[in-house]
């Protein structure tokens, strides 16, 4: 777990910028103030000091708050920042409402491990580790936890660095900033706008500019007092009227959101920047985001004139003594000539999103390594990375398993625990254990196995839904197979020769395989190894340890159980 040593820093620095910031606020309002009160003085008795000092009011009021926002920009990121630590506190103290984002849409009903090993949804692994807040970022994350793209081990090393390095945190609060529509922003828009060119129309921008030149003949006409004043009024009401003539697709953009979001991709790759990294993968990363600041720069100042339209008055001011729109039409086109595609830097935001996401195992937890690959499963200490307080386990296994022990003695959360750590590892190369080795496996589960009445489905044809599609892959991959109470919903005779059927079959294709039963006769199966739970009795009252041991379990608590709730004498 990473010590927080900076947050005191940060909470010192906000409190210094909120002081000036309250002070500034109070200048801006005094200064608006003055600034109003020398306009009515002004309306009321025309002077030419009154006309000045408001003018002068008016300047000085626009040049405190150009220079006094930097201070209000601090404030904020520096909030952003403590709120980026308090969110790591909650983590630690695994309070899930805190974190919100469960990824419930990447749930697929057809595969069954996300949903046995809670992948996605409510008090899943997606939900504790999740930093990725684009778009692109949380699918790229959760692709990696559904069907992982092979691993490096500069990628697993690039997570160790961003976990322990506090700074990267720096670069959470600035990902943080961006709002809900800018999140689910990608480069479409930006691809779209390098292929789009304004095509004019010539006789449009004629009459357009001939507008405009005609009410500054007129104007100069006007101050000679050659022709009256008023057709100099009436030619600029014209200017804003033939500017209308002048339409594009690029006049709908929504530029201002587009500018801010620009805006704030610069301020993460300044961010980001200011972060020392030693791993060449990541290095080069950042290296790779950094390249594409000049090309959003220019996106960014596109989008501002753009959204200087938006504005009704500004608008038609502007176009009233300026050829205001054809002249944002041919900057337009003159800045896409200059543009190159920043495709990589919405692909490396998203995959940045995912080293920190992973990196969140180191951050706040206490339990983790780094696995190897090997020909067996061999774990030391190795707990659920969604349950506090876990009960840790060491356990060995080279193929097939049987695993018995009595109700709520722990069997189905160890094979959770095997399960979410494979997955946790296929997709980091991290695992929650002091030790961990295992062989490359894909996992298949039945662990929810049970009836669907709204679509007709008994909780045995569920089984054998999930067992059917465990048969396809074990094939042609090598797996760990996870079957809890194998055949529960059927009866004994037929769960039992059924199950031994599957294990000859999962055996005859070399598979590392847990099947938890309470049928003892699976215990005497070919090619397997007996692990099991068992339990303890003090005073009438159940107790268990949560610890695997190996041999198949001599208790059964049923009867007893049955006993403590008064069921039966």
């Amino acid at each position: 777990m990473l010590d927080f040593v900076k947050e005191k820093e940060y909470i010192n620095k906000l409190n210094v910028v909120s002081n000036k910031c309250k002070i500034f606020s109070i200048v801006r309002g005094i200064l608006g103030m003055n600034f109003i009160a020398w306009m009515l003085y002004f309306i009321s008795d025309v002077k030419s000091l009154t006309i000045i000092l408001s003018i002068v009011s008016f300047i000085a009021l626009i040049l405190f708050i150009l220079l006094t926002n930097k201070y209000y920009k601090e404030e904020l990121l520096l909030k952003n920042i403590l709120k980026a630590y308090q969110v790591h506190y909650r983590r630690r103290n695994y309070d899930f409402n805190a974190l919100i984002d469960d990824g419930y849409e990447f749930i697929d009903k057809d595969n069954y491990m996300l949903q046995d090993l809670d992948i996605f949804g409510k008090k899943s692994l997606f939900q504790f580790i999740n930093q990725a807040k684009t778009k692109l970022g949380r699918n790229k994350l959760a692709k990696q936890l559904k069907n992982p793209d092979k691993i490096s081990n500069e990628f697993t090393s690039s997570i160790i660095e961003l976990g322990n390095n506090e700074n990267s945190i720096l670069i959470e609060s600035s990902i943080n900033l961006l709002d809900n529509n800018e999140r689910k922003i990608d480069n479409t828009i930006f691809n779209n706008l390098l292929s789009m060119k304004i095509i004019f129309n010539r006789y449009k921008i004629i009459i357009n500019l001939l507008s405009v030149l005609s009410s500054y003949l007129l104007l100069i006409l006007g101050l000679l007092n050659i022709v009256d004043l008023s057709f100099f009024i009436v030619f600029l009401i014209l200017n804003f009227i033939t500017s209308i003539l002048i339409k594009n697709d690029a006049f709908n953009i929504e530029a201002s959101m587009y500018h801010n979001l620009c805006d704030k991709y610069i301020n993460i790759i300044d961010t980001i920047n200011k972060v020392d990294f030693k791993e060449k993968y990541l290095v080069d990363l950042i290296s790779s985001i950094s390249n594409s600041k000049d090309d959003l720069a220019k996106f960014k100042s596109l989008f501002s004139r753009l959204s200087s339209r938006k504005n009704i008055l500004f608008r038609i001011i502007l176009n009233m003594i300026l050829p205001y729109d054809y002249l944002i039409s041919v900057s337009f086109n003159n800045t896409l000539k200059k543009m190159n595609s920043i495709d990589n830097l919405f692909e490396d935001i998203a995959l940045l999103e995912v080293l920190l996401s992973f990196s969140n195992i180191i951050k706040d937890t206490n339990h983790y390594t780094v696995g190897t690959i090997s020909d067996t499963i061999i774990v030391k200490e190795l707990i659920h990375p969604l349950i506090n307080n876990c009960i840790p386990n060491d356990y060995n296994q080279v193929g097939g398993v049987i695993l018995t022990g009595c109700n709520m003695s722990g069997k189905t959360t160890f094979m959770r625990t095997i399960g979410i750590n494979q997955v946790l590892f296929n997709a980091c190369g991290l695992a929650c254990a002091k030790e961990y080795f295992t062989p490359n496996l894909q996992v298949f589960t039945s662990l929810r196995a049970s009836d669907e009445l709204s679509e007709g489905i008994s909780t045995f044809y569920a089984e054998i839904l999930r067992m059917k599609l465990i048969n396809e892959k074990i094939k042609n991959n090598k797996c760990l197979i996870l079957v809890d109470e194998i055949f529960k919903g059927t009866n004994a005779n037929d769960r039992i020769n059924a199950s031994l059927m599957v294990i000859d079959k999962l055996n005859k294709y070399n598979q590392l395989f847990i099947i938890s039963t309470h049928d003892f006769e699976l215990c005497d199966a070919k090619n397997i190894t007996n692990y099991h739970f068992n339990e303890s009795y003090n005073y009438d009252k159940i107790t268990f340890d949560y610890k695997i041991k190996e041999g198949k379990c001599d208790t059964k608590n049923a009867i007893y159980l049955l006993r403590m709730a008064n069921i039966i004498e």
